[in-house]
């Protein structure tokens, strides 16, 4: 249970196949992928060994898993050249599958799992499950969604389901129904933890999305709770502190998205959250805040789209401050480059 191995040392070689076989699990099941993959390839090696063909299938898995994927092929290929049937075969076409998705080879991969459909029926909702990632990846998500839909009732008490209401969920808020989507993801029960911080991370999204901040905050701060130094954090981080703009809470929004700058400095977010932040100082007429933190923005803020709302702030700043001078090259640039009719009509009553 601990991941220790006993290796007994036996002139059966039945017995030993099966001793390094179960050495190899027991080193998967304590993370020590190296000693696990030596164990497994001792197994596979001995001529006419019980144990050859799940060692051989173990070992493309780990290859797998590390990213060995040349690896994983060449084992497959062997294992799959001996023409052998049953569970086995099926899993092994189950993860040549997963490697040409990944490839997007999308034909292919479908052509594997069919035929590991056709070599163990228990492997159903793991090839529709795959076959609704090769819909997903082909673009065809309404396609994905029927198939998950249906999967997620047909194997309702299956291992797969949470990863089936998962991308069930996916499928959904690419159709544009992102109701739907927390509906599915609501029902998402017994996760283990990678699962359980990708549906925190997509509810924190979604309720986000559809202006209910206050759920967005509660999922955020759930993920914040159990998943500290996640390497999501940094994007529900800038989620949390959107909610609190948004809101129209100006104040945290100041804290969140300074905290977010100090945290984040180089995230690809930062800029934005400079500008919210001083956006929302801004308003909480802290203009000489507002202005240090919106200044270093003015030089990008006509390439960048996220950032002309810079300049209409600091042309208005200057404005109240009767620096007409910078007030209008703020301004002007503004006008020149914003895409906001509304708001550039507002600018050009400043001028």
């Amino acid at each position: 249970a601990d991941g220790t191995a006993l290796v007994v040392v036996t002139h059966d070689p039945a017995l030993a196949s099966r001793g390094e076989f179960l050495a190899g699990q027991c080193f998967v099941k304590a993370a020590q992928d190296k000693d696990a993959l030596k164990y497994f390839s001792l197994a596979a090696q001995r001529p006419n060994g019980p144990f050859a063909d799940q060692a051989a299938l173990a070992i493309a898995a780990l290859q797998e898993k590390i990213g060995d994927t040349a690896g994983a092929s060449t084992t497959l290929d062997r294992l799959v050249s001996t023409k052998q049937s049953g569970s086995v075969m099926g899993r092994a076409h189950l993860i040549r599958a997963r490697l040409l998705l990944n490839a997007k080879q999308i034909d292919k991969a479908r052509a594997e799992l069919s035929q590991a459909a056709s070599e163990d029926s228990s492997l159903a909702p793991s090839v529709e499950y795959y076959l609704a990632k090769c819909d997903l990846q082909k673009g065809d998500a309404s396609a994905a969604a029927k198939r998950l839909a249906a999967a997620a009732k047909k194997f309702a008490d299956d291992g797969m389901l949470p990863n089936i209401l998962f991308d069930l969920a996916v499928a959904q808020t690419r159709c544009g129904d992102d109701r739907g989507a927390l509906k599915t993801l609501s029902r998402q029960t017994h996760l283990d933890e990678e699962t359980a911080s990708q549906v925190l991370q997509m509810q924190a999204a979604i309720t986000h999305r559809l202006g209910k901040f206050e759920d967005s905050q509660k999922h955020c701060n759930e993920f914040f709770k159990r998943f500290a130094g996640h390497p999501s954090t940094a994007s529900i981080a800038f989620i949390a502190a959107e909610n609190t703009f948004l809101a129209g809470d100006n104040e945290s929004a100041v804290k969140r998205f300074g905290d977010f700058l100090k945290q984040y400095p180089t995230d690809a977010q930062a800029p934005k959250a400079r500008l919210r932040a001083g956006w929302a100082a801004y308003r909480l007429k802290r203009f000489e805040e507002a202005r240090d933190m919106l200044q270093p923005l003015a030089a990008d803020a006509t390439t960048n789209p996220d950032l002309p709302g810079a300049l209409l702030a600091l042309g208005d700043i200057a404005f109240a401050a009767q620096n007409w001078k910078v007030s209008e090259q703020s301004l002007s640039r503004y006008v020149a480059g914003s895409g906001e009719i509304q708001s550039a009509d507002d600018a050009l009553l400043q001028l």
